[in-house]
């Protein structure tokens, strides 16, 4: 599940922005993947949502990444949230299944992304079958076959694919189709907006059905109160996240990031 923000353009060279992205520059939280969030909450999986520290000026995670794609710099990012990911769980292993987001453009120029990951993991004793790459939606609109390559070297590694924010765009269907993920993760504003019966809901509905009928598994994004959790129900989506579930946090409070009922 990725930020959102208003972009301005900064005046950093790419040598200072690439600083910004050395180790200390960047934190990661740890936000609850659940199962059945009406009957129990049980935490199946953690996002890992990097962003920079206050002092960058980069605290906010869609200005973070919106500047690394302006630039042409989403491998490096993607490596450097990588590599602060891996050092976190280095220090402080955590049970759960992990989802981590990269760019499509990163799997298609940047050939060694998966070795990388790979090598990554290991350092930090995370077998890469407990990994999920979630495509981020940016860039997803380009099939092509270095794409395909680069989703086949991290499937060869038996990390497992999700497409992010899905439903916001004309070329999710194609590339439902293109990549067949293992999930796909429903773009919160329809999860919000499919509250009440109605267009919308009859919509997500078609959506849950075609992920389903792909073969992937749907994951509801962005469950802000209660009804988010009853729509979520009612469609028939068997894992979510957003903050009524859990908030992103470090991993020294993971445990207190899902209510009571849901540990």
């Amino acid at each position: 599940m990725t930020a959102r923000a208003v972009y301005s353009r900064s005046p950093l060279t790419n040598r200072d922005f690439l600083r910004l992205l050395a180790p200390g520059g960047l934190i990661v939280r740890f936000q609850p993947i659940v199962a059945a969030p009406r009957q129990g909450r049980r935490i199946r999986a953690v996002e890992c949502l990097t962003h920079g520290v206050a002092s960058s000026g980069y605290a906010d995670a869609g200005v973070l990444f919106a500047e690394a794609r302006y630039r042409g710099l989403e491998a490096e990012i993607d490596r450097a949230c990588v590599s602060t990911m891996f050092d976190a769980l280095a220090r402080r292993p955590v049970p759960f299944d992990l989802f981590l987001n990269v760019h499509p453009e990163t799997l298609r120029r940047d050939g060694g992304f998966a070795g990388f990951l790979a090598l990554a993991a290991q350092r930090a004793t995370v077998a890469s079958s407990r990994l999920t790459v979630e495509l981020l939606e940016f860039g997803r609109e380009v099939v092509d076959a270095a794409l395909r390559r680069g989703v086949d070297s991290l499937r060869a590694l038996g990390v497992r694919i999700a497409l992010d924010d899905f439903g916001t765009s004309p070329a999710d269907d194609q590339m439902l189709r293109f990549v067949a993920p293992d999930f796909a993760k429903v773009d919160g504003a329809l999860i919000r907006g499919a509250r009440q019966p109605g267009d919308l809901r009859r919509r997500v509905a078609a959506l849950v059905s075609r992920i389903t009928a792909s073969g992937a598994t749907p994951i509801a994004e962005g469950l802000e109160v209660e009804a988010d959790a009853v729509a979520v129900a009612e469609l028939g989506i068997p894992l979510a996240q957003g903050h009524l579930l859990g908030r992103p946090v470090g991993l020294e409070t993971l445990a207190l990031a899902v209510p009571e009922e849901a540990r």
